[in-house]
């Protein structure tokens, strides 16, 4: 398989891994010496990250003393050097990102001295509260939110191309989903909308806010008046919505009014309102 293109015009130099190279993600650092090694969430794997949006086996580091590549192994939600998807093998250089689901590693040459495997990183002197536990294992439990919080990041850094990278698959997932019959729950339902709307906002792209109103056009859920609020924001820099595809949503808005009387009706209104009906 040949290497891919190098993902960032803005490459740091190249180095030497002669002594191996060091793999930092957090406070954890792992020295890699003329090896294959796996990432992934699986506990078989050379470096494991506890992480939702991680595969088992996610990715494959080939470390020489020459040279040090990575290589996506058809995970979900891919491999991002310096902030781009690769395919294939990619070449690694000392000051590299590689972001795996939420997990940002570094890459740098080892020391000479440097002891193989991985340093044990000082434990936290606080104990996480009973709300930050609930707070993590929901985040744990939901990879929208996490992928929500870091394409918010991008989309704060002024990089909403980013941002829809990290986002579209499983913003496409839940459609198809959804597409397939699947219940799709209000929350999930809101909270995919949300970054949709926000990725049009910031990009310019009817596509997404076509996306939030087929998702609760097959949910047949009324949008909440934040949705609605966030349509109306995406509106005024998007041309070329799927009219018949809001008509559509009102009308089964309307034809199941009784369910939800005031925020059916709402939402039938702001879409009169908006121009997205006759």
């Amino acid at each position: 398989m040949a290497p891919s293109d190098p993902p960032s015009p803005h490459r740091p130099r190249e180095a030497s891994f002669e002594n191996g190279v060091s793999i930092t993600i957090g406070d954890r650092e792992y020295v890699l010496r003329n090896e294959r090694a796996l990432i992934g969430r699986a506990p078989h794997c050379r470096i494991v990250i506890r992480d939702p949006l991680v595969s088992r086996e996610h990715a494959l580091l080939r470390v020489s003393p020459m040279e040090v590549q990575i290589e996506d192994l058809g995970s979900a939600n891919g491999v991002f050097v310096n902030n781009v998807r690769i395919s294939g093998l990619c070449p690694l250089r000392d000051g590299d990102h590689i972001l795996l689901g939420t997990r940002e590693l570094r890459i740098s040459p080892a020391q000479a001295d440097a002891e193989m495997g991985e340093d044990t990183p000082q434990p936290s002197s606080r104990p996480p509260s009973s709300d930050e536990g609930a707070r993590r294992t929901t985040e744990r439990a939901d990879p929208l939110v996490l992928l929500g919080r870091l394409a918010a990041h991008k989309l704060s850094q002024g990089l909403p191309d980013q941002a829809e990278q990290v986002l579209e698959s499983q913003l496409m997932r839940l459609l198809e989903a959804s597409r397939s019959g699947s219940p799709l729950g209000g929350g999930v339902c809101t909270s995919a909308s949300k970054h949709a709307l926000l990725l049009a906002a910031a990009l310019g792209s009817a596509r997404w806010v076509d996306y939030a109103v087929e998702l609760h056009l097959r949910a047949c859920r009324p949008m909440e008046e934040q949705i609605l609020s966030l349509l109306q924001d995406a509106l005024g820099n998007v041309t070329g919505i799927d009219l018949p595809l809001c008509a559509k949503y009102v009308q089964i808005l309307r034809e199941h009014a009784a369910l939800f009387p005031e925020d059916g009706e709402r939402a039938v209104a702001k879409f009169a309102a908006l121009g997205l009906v006759p």
